[in-house]
């Protein structure tokens, strides 16, 4: 037998008053009941789809994309007529997040750990993944460590990326004793491939007793530039923002060192995929490209300079 919900105050606050003495004299009835029903569900639903289409896209990004993407989306925005909110943050939270609902159409992650993630555990939630810009990393130094604490550090003059000159520069910079920045290991993907590279040069378990470990790289970026820790490892890509606070670029760091550094981009089945699609294209278009090389990045399939 039909019956109204237990929250019965809840359940007619949805209804107008014609509505509510409608139901209430059919309510015996089940079958007239279960009519009423339909007629409200057919009422509500063009209501509720166009309420989908007027939604935002919304772009789920790795926080070490935030600087380029607000100039790249505030275009796209533009030139596709579309309402585009990026919502940042580190890679393996953002990945939770849309595994558990979030209402992302584009998922941008600093490496494809996380997009796998989906992939394989909420496959309903990824409807196709493209790789689409490179990066590097840096070690940087703050802009403080002049005459940080009573240290007069002497580091190298930076130089192009070499095994050697990294080694020298690290083992500079843990002379000190002071403290080293670094995304962590197992969930942020600069922490993991930092970790990666320091094990090539044998020099993790040394860094380990001075390093911090921040949510994000971002996080890390800002600690150096703030003269909260000395030291960090960072992407090429911040460095350009950073040395406007004044870190001091150290270091590049090998690309043979550790895993290639690729940024996926991964559309998420709903509402705005259509939209998400026409703005992935964007984010390929030689406009955008421009772009991201300005800001340090490198199409995936080209290799960083």
């Amino acid at each position: 037998m039909f019956s109204a919900p237990a929250n019965r105050k809840n359940f007619f606050a949805t209804l107008t008053g014609g509505e509510t003495a409608r139901f209430l004299s059919v309510v015996k009835c089940p079958m007239a009941a279960l009519l009423c029903l339909l007629s409200l569900l057919c009422i509500q639903l063009p209501v509720l789809a166009k309420a989908a289409e007027n939604r935002p896209v919304y772009v789920y990004a790795a926080a070490s994309m935030q600087v380029v993407l607000t100039e790249v989306l505030a275009l796209a925005g533009d030139e596709l007529s579309l309402e585009i909110v990026p919502v940042y943050g580190g890679s393996a939270g953002l990945a939770r997040q849309i595994a558990q609902g979030a209402p992302a159409a584009l998922f941008l992650s600093a490496n494809n750990g996380w997009v796998q993630y989906l992939s394989d555990t909420y496959p309903e939630r990824i409807s196709e993944q493209q790789p689409l810009l490179r990066n590097s990393l840096a070690f940087v130094a703050s802009p403080c460590m002049h005459d940080w604490h009573g240290h007069a550090a002497v580091l190298p003059e930076p130089e192009p990326a070499s095994a050697q000159g990294l080694h020298e520069a690290i083992v500079a910079a843990l002379q000190t004793g002071e403290k080293i920045a670094i995304g962590m290991p197992d969930s942020v993907p600069a922490g993991s491939y930092t970790r990666q590279s320091l094990q090539a040069l044998g020099l993790w378990d040394a860094v380990m007793r001075q390093a911090v470990y921040a949510e994000n790289v971002t996080v890390a970026l800002n600690w150096v530039a703030r003269c909260d820790v000395a030291f960090g490892f960072v992407y090429e890509s911040d460095v350009l923002a950073g040395q406007k606070l004044g870190v001091r670029h150290v270091s590049g760091i090998p690309g043979e060192l550790h895993q290639p550094i690729i940024y996926p981009m991964a559309y998420i089945n709903g509402p705005r995929n259509e939209d998400a699609r026409r703005l992935g294209a964007f984010l390929k278009s030689a406009q955008a490209r421009e772009i991201f090389l300005s800001h340090g990045f490198a199409l995936a399939n080209s290799p960083m300079k």
